[in-house]
C-alpha cells in the first residue's frame, strides 16, 4: 500500500464520529483500557515495502469496536443518571417530611407557649387575688381590735333577759327610754360585729370548699383560728370532709382544727365525709381520732348514712374501725332497716356478713323487722338476702301485720309468694 493510500485511510479513520467519541470516551476511562486510533493503527501496519500479508485492518472493524464500547457507556451512564434521579427524588421526599414535621413543630411550640403564658397569666391573678385577701383579712382585723377597745364586739355583754322584758317607760325604777335606745344601739352594734366577722370567718371556710392549699396554709400562718365557725356552725375541716380535700384537712388538722367539731346541726366532719362518699376523707379522718359512733342531733350515726346511701366501702370502712353496727336512730331504726328500706342489698349481705344476723329480729319503734321495710318497698333482692340469713316471716308489727300481710297490702304479689315458700302463714 502505498504512503497517500495510508494517510488517506489514517484521515478517514479520524474523521469518523464513533473513533472520535471512542477517543473522548476513552480519556475518562481510569487506566486508559481502550487504545487510541494511533496506536491501534501503528500495531496494525507495517514499513512500506513489506511483504507481510497482515496488512492494515479494515476501518469497519475498528468502528464496530467503538460503537459497541460508546454504546456500554452511554447504557452505564444512563443508569447512573436514573439511579441519581431516584435518590433526588428519596431525598426530596424526605426534605418535605422533615419540612411538614418542623411546620408541626413549631405549630406545637406556639400552642405550648401560649398554653404557659395563660398559665402564667392565672397565677398572677391568684396571685394578686391573694394578696387582696390578705389585705382584707388584715384590715378587718385591725378593724375588729379597734372595735374591741372601745367595748363594742363579740366580747360585748348582750342585754339581760330582764332588762328586754322592761316595755319602754314603764316605770322611774326601770331603765329609761334612753337607756334602752342606748343599749338597742350597742346590740345593733353587736350584730353588725357579728356580721363582719361571719365574712371574717368565711374566707378560710372558702378557701378550704376549693382545696386551696396554699391560701390555706397562709391564713393559718397569719393566725386565722382553724375552729372558726360560720353561721352554720360548722368549721373550715367540715367544709374540707364534704368536698374531699384531703392536703386541707391535713393542713386544718395539723394546725389545730377539731376533728369530732359538732356543727349545730351535730353533723361531725365524718358524718359529711361518709355522706358525700369520700372514702379516702373518712379514713384519713377516723386516723386521725374521729368518732365512728357519732350521732348528729337526729340521732344519725356514719354508719347509718353509709347503710342508707349504699356505701359497702364506707360501711366495711366502719365496721373495720369499730362502729357498732347495732345502734339505732330516735325511732329505732338500725343500719340494716335503713338498708334494707332502700334496697342497699350489697350493704344488707356485709353487715349479715359480718356478724349483724342478730340483727335480723331488731325492731324499730312501730316493732317493724328489716323483713318489714323490705317488702314494703317491694324490695325482691333484699328479701331474698333476708330470708335466706334466716329473717322471720311471720313476725308481727304493732299493728299485727306481718311481711306477708304488708305484701299483701302493697300489692306485691310477687313477694307474697317468695314469702309463703320462706314459711309465711297467709292471714286473712
Amino acid at each position: 500500500m502505498s504512503s497517500f493510500a495510508v494517510s488517506s485511510s489514517w484521515r478517514r479513520l479520524l474523521s469518523c464520529p464513533a473513533v472520535s467519541a471512542c477517543s473522548r470516551a476513552n480519556s475518562s476511562i481510569p487506566g486508559g483500557s481502550l487504545p487510541s486510533p494511533l496506536r491501534f493503527l501503528r500495531s496494525q501496519t507495517r514499513p512500506l515495502g513489506s511483504s507481510s500479508s497482515s496488512a492494515l485492518s479494515p476501518p469497519e472493524g475498528l468502528s464496530s469496536v467503538c460503537n459497541a464500547r460508546c454504546a456500554a457507556i452511554i447504557q452505564e451512564q444512563w443508569e447512573a443518571n436514573a439511579s441519581m434521579k431516584e435518590e433526588l427524588g428519596t431525598q426530596t421526599e424526605k426534605t418535605t417530611k422533615q419540612s411538614e414535621e418542623i411546620e408541626r413543630l413549631t405549630a406545637e411550640t406556639q400552642r405550648l407557649n401560649a398554653e404557659l403564658k395563660r398559665i402564667a397569666g392565672e397565677r398572677e391573678r391568684l396571685a394578686e387575688d391573694n394578696q387582696a385577701l390578705a389585705k382584707k383579712f388584715r384590715n378587718q382585723r385591725h378593724h375588729q381590735g379597734n372595735l374591741e377597745a372601745v367595748g363594742v364586739g363579740a366580747s360585748a355583754p348582750s342585754p339581760s333577759v330582764e332588762t328586754q322584758s322592761i316595755p319602754r317607760g314603764e316605770s322611774s325604777e326601770g331603765p329609761s327610754t334612753d337607756q334602752l335606745q342606748e343599749e338597742e344601739g350597742r346590740e345593733t352594734k353587736r350584730k353588725q360585729t357579728n356580721r363582719q366577722e361571719r365574712r371574717h370567718l368565711s374566707a378560710l371556710h372558702a378557701a378550704a370548699s376549693k382545696g386551696e392549699i396554699l391560701l390555706v396554709n397562709r391564713l393559718l400562718a397569719q393566725g386565722i383560728d382553724p375552729l372558726d365557725r360560720n353561721e352554720r356552725g360548722e368549721t373550715a375541716l367540715h367544709v374540707a370532709a364534704f368536698r374531699g380535700f384531703q392536703s386541707v384537712a391535713i393542713a386544718l388538722l395539723d394546725g389545730g382544727a377539731d376533728v369530732n367539731a359538732a356543727c349545730e346541726a351535730g353533723s361531725r366532719p365524718l358524718h359529711l365525709a361518709v355522706k358525700e362518699g369520700q372514702l379516702e376523707m373518712s379514713a384519713l379522718l377516723i386516723d386521725r381520732g374521729a368518732d365512728v359512733n357519732a350521732q348528729t342531733s337526729s340521732g344519725v350515726s356514719p354508719m347509718m348514712l353509709g347503710a342508707q346511701a349504699g356505701d359497702d366501702e364506707a360501711v366495711r370502712l366502719l365496721i373495720d374501725s369499730g362502729a357498732d353496727m347495732a345502734g339505732t336512730s330516735p325511732t329505732g331504726e338500725t343500719a340494716l332497716h335503713l338498708a334494707a328500706l332502700q334496697g342497699r342489698v350489697g350493704v344488707v349481705s356485709l353487715l349479715l356478713q359480718r356478724g349483724g344476723i342478730h340483727l335480723l329480729e331488731t325492731t324499730d319503734k312501730k316493732r317493724e323487722t328489716p323483713l318489714h321495710k323490705a317488702v314494703r318497698q317491694g324490695r325482691r333482692d333484699v328479701t331474698i338476702a333476708l330470708l335466706r340469713a334466716g329473717a322471720d316471716p311471720n313476725a308481727a308489727n304493732s299493728d299485727g301485720h306481718t311481711p306477708l300481710r304488708v305484701a299483701k297490702i302493697h300489692r306485691w304479689p310477687d313477694l307474697m309468694d317468695l314469702l309463703q315458700k320462706f314459711g309465711a302463714h297467709l292471714i286473712l
